[in-house]
């Protein structure tokens, strides 16, 4: 307990404010209609200041920092070993994601160069797809068995195809 007070009473810009306010206060009290009031203003005065300059503030929570999706799939792909009977489908996601990741790019070009009607309903689609991919890695947060793999597999294929779709829908 008393490390942490020490700590938080420690900050000099908020020493020298409740020092320089403290002092300023018992001047104003003595040059004041009441110069017994200086003794226990200044003291209260730099109190307050010191234990208002240290308040510990809400900081607002750290955003989360963006993933890059198709690094992660890699990632935990890696993280088996050949013999792995699980390594057939995590070869699999690998080559669904890099697809998925190519069609993405491929659709945003496409989306730029649509007329204006087709763009706002292209971007919420490949948006809810984008999403889709997101949540469906997020769901199997590295897969080890070979079932959670085929599942992100399954998962992948679903969004390869839907992104295929759009890119055909905008030549």
């Amino acid at each position: 307990m008393r490390r942490g007070i020490g700590r938080r009473y420690s900050d000099p810009v908020a020493l020298v404010e409740a020092s320089v306010l403290g002092v300023a206060g018992a001047i104003v009290a003595l040059t004041g209609p009441w110069p017994w009031l200086a003794v226990p203003a200044g003291p209260l005065i730099a109190l307050v200041v010191l234990v208002i300059a240290t308040w510990r503030r809400r900081v607002p929570k750290p955003l989360a920092p963006e993933r890059n999706i198709p690094a992660q799939v890699r990632r935990w792909s890696n993280l088996l070993a050949d013999d792995d009977p699980a390594r057939a489908q995590a070869d699999e996601a690998v080559q669904l994601m890099d697809r998925i990741e190519e069609l993405t790019l491929q659709c945003k070009r496409a989306i730029t160069h649509a007329d204006g009607s087709a763009q706002g309903p292209a971007t919420d689609r490949l948006g809810e797809i984008t999403e889709y991919v997101t949540k469906s890695v997020e769901t199997y947060s590295a897969p080890v068995r070979a079932s959670e793999w085929s599942a992100l597999a399954t998962r992948l294929d679903r969004a390869h195809k839907w992104l295929e779709e759009e890119l055909e829908a905008l030549r």
